[in-house]
């Protein structure tokens, strides 16, 4: 088989295979036998007539076809192993050549892996800061727990600061009901200011069964962009007012919690617990300064089918944080007055940059000779098996080809920001 590869512009690569007379013969015989199993020839049983034959009976132009189809993705294949080109994507093919006694010939134009200019990475330093948990931390942890414990009473007196409450609401942009804006029985505590800034204020003082009507002007950097540092109408109706009662951090709320001796032993348990939280999110934000260091200095081309594949990837991550929520897509786009085209093309530089993060990566990993067996592969995906196990279709995902060669990634990124900590982290 000879192949001659033709660099092109934008990561893409030609290559014109050309398969002997010799290679294609076997590829003949399979295609025969397959078409024979079509064939109804008296004295022949399906999938048993000779190819001569079954080459009288198609024509020899079908037969060609077929072992073409046949001999294509193999030698394309062997092609790019024989030649170390790391594809992306399926290639477009153009057939050259087939005719009987000549070689096969076809052009397959296909992206591939662009090549990336690295900087000396084992140069980069960065500065791990100190990991230290402060009383108030703990304070406001024990102030969760606490919280968390606590008893609700419904009661008949006006909403209070720290009260749990329930109304609905309708909301109106000059007048006009804003679309998605309208709530029944939303829950609310009147002191955590999850909701539009000043609307919790508003609600203090009412009672079950009293309705109210309000002005709010919606923050700048409020999501939805048609809202945002608008003046907003609400009209709202109290349907429920409950007291919040919070348990006394004694003795008996310590060993509700746990087997702890008294309140120090379970601060030393929190602060132990912050402290490896902090830890985590310490060693994230050093790989992400090395990672964004790494990547300022290096020059790189961004394929289309890798952006357009992480654009998308984006798109479901946005979706299924909205669905998480008990949101809907269609209804996020209304509210944001975009198209999922608009949102492709705001999340572009984002994309770029993650792309440019997986190539830098991957090339990083080439570079060091990092290896991922099979068995590390299949230790990490037996452990989220386990987490997933009573999930089936998560398990059937887990179980793929492509779920293997996800793992076979996070494993490679994992060694090699272990590598870059080991040389950057001062």
């Amino acid at each position: 088989m000879k192949v001659t590869i033709q660099k092109q512009p934008k990561s893409q690569v030609e290559l014109t295979i050309e398969v002997s007379p010799k290679e294609l013969d076997p590829h003949l015989d399979q295609a025969a036998l397959q078409l024979s199993k079509d064939l109804n020839i008296p004295g022949f049983r399906p999938g048993k007539v000779p190819r001569k034959i079954v080459e009288q009976k198609v024509g020899v132009f079908k037969l060609y076809e077929k072992a073409a189809n046949l001999a294509l993705p193999k030698t394309y294949t062997k092609a790019l192993i024989e030649n170390d080109i790391e594809a992306i994507g399926p290639p477009q093919v153009k057939l050259e050549k087939l005719a009987p006694g000549n070689p096969l010939v076809y052009r397959a134009q296909v992206t591939v892996l662009p090549e990336i200019d690295l900087p000396d990475y084992k140069k980069i330093k960065v500065k791990k800061k100190e990991i230290k948990v402060e009383d108030k931390q703990i304070e406001a942890t024990l102030k969760e727990l606490q919280k968390s414990r606590a008893k609700i009473k419904t009661i008949k007196r006006e909403a209070r600061k720290g009260d749990r409450v329930e109304v609905d609401f309708k909301t109106y942009l000059g007048k006009v009901p804003v679309e998605g804006g309208e709530s029944k029985n939303h829950p609310l505590t009147l002191d955590q200011g999850y909701f539009v800034p000043g609307f919790e204020e508003k609600l203090i003082g009412m009672k079950e069964g009293d309705e109210k009507e309000f002005t709010l002007r919606f923050p700048k950097d409020y999501h939805q962009k048609h809202l945002a540092n608008r003046d907003v109408d609400f009209k709202v109706k109290m349907n429920l007012v409950q007291e919040v009662e919070l348990p006394e951090i004694n003795e008996e709320f310590v060993q509700s919690l746990g087997k702890f001796k008294d309140l120090k032993a379970l601060k030393d348990q929190l602060t132990d617990n912050l402290k490896q939280e902090m830890k985590v999110k310490e060693k994230s934000r050093c790989e992400m300064e090395i990672m964004d260091k790494i990547v300022q200095q290096c020059e790189t081309e961004i394929p289309e089918v890798l952006l357009k594949a992480e654009l998308g990837k984006m798109i479901q991550e946005l979706k299924g944080m909205i669905e998480t929520q008990g949101g809907k897509f269609e209804n996020y786009l209304k509210s944001v007055k975009k198209t999922e085209e608009e949102l492709e093309e705001q999340f572009k530089d984002q994309a770029k940059k993650r792309v440019k993060i997986g190539l830098t990566l991957q090339a990083i990993a080439k570079k060091e000779n990092i290896k991922i067996s099979d068995q590390e592969i299949e230790e990490e995906r037996q452990k989220t098996l386990q987490t997933y196990q009573w999930n089936k279709k998560v398990t059937e995902k887990i179980q793929t080809d492509e779920y293997k060669e996800y793992i076979r990634g996070l494993i490679r990124n994992r060694k090699v920001f272990e590598l870059l900590r080991k040389n950057a982290i001062q």
